[in-house]
């Protein structure tokens, strides 16, 4: 329920209370890789690169078939210019 009360909140512009969703939502469930996916690219949109970062590579650890995630944890690199 707060997964997608989130993504709501994101889709809708309310940004910081979407954040707060997401992490509530990945306190009661810390394993979920799709909430950790969805919060990256909420701060992803809001240039939040480094918290961006952290928690795509969060998903990816979670689930490391997480093709998405990788993709857009690359996009962000590519932005920042920050290669590995």
């Amino acid at each position: 329920m707060l997964l997608k009360s989130a993504i709501m909140k994101h889709e809708s512009g309310e940004h910081e209370e979407a954040i707060k969703c997401y992490q509530k939502a990945i306190a009661l469930n810390p394993t979920k890789a799709s909430a950790f996916y969805n919060l990256a690219l909420l701060y992803k949109s809001v240039k939040k690169y480094s918290d961006a970062i952290k928690s795509f590579h969060k998903a990816i650890e979670l689930d490391p078939n997480y093709i998405e995630a990788y993709i857009n944890m690359a996009n962000v690199y590519k932005k920042v210019k920050k290669f590995k």
